[in-house]
């Protein structure tokens, strides 16, 4: 059994928006920028797990950090905008659904 608290509560109208530009314009704008954080975060975790904390704040580190984001970042971002985007289609699912059933009660009940 699922509870769903919603951060903010679903627009289905700018959903809609959102779905006619489709969903590589969706996972390129919003996961595409997680994927760059998410990679530079990892490569500065890994620097100081394998006892190179110190190269974290070195010049030496922006081919590194270049390389990792150049790697991981669009992998990571893919990731991240493909389960916001099915998220998405979820909640927008479940408002169709509720909408079709009020329209069937109202139908129902006058």
């Amino acid at each position: 059994m699922s509870i769903d608290f919603p951060i903010a509560p679903f627009e289905a109208d700018r959903w809609s928006a959102v779905r006619a530009r489709g969903r590589i314009s969706f996972v390129f704008r919003y996961g595409l920028p997680f994927g760059v954080v998410i990679a530079a975060v990892l490569d500065t975790a890994l620097l100081f797990m394998s006892g190179n904390g110190d190269l974290a704040l070195s010049v030496w580190r922006i081919p590194r950090l270049a390389l990792s984001i150049a790697t991981f970042g669009p992998i990571l971002g893919a990731a991240v905008g493909q389960l916001l985007w099915d998220r998405g289609e979820s909640r927008f699912r479940n408002h169709l659904l509720k909408e079709a059933f009020r329209g069937d009660d109202a139908a129902g009940t006058g």
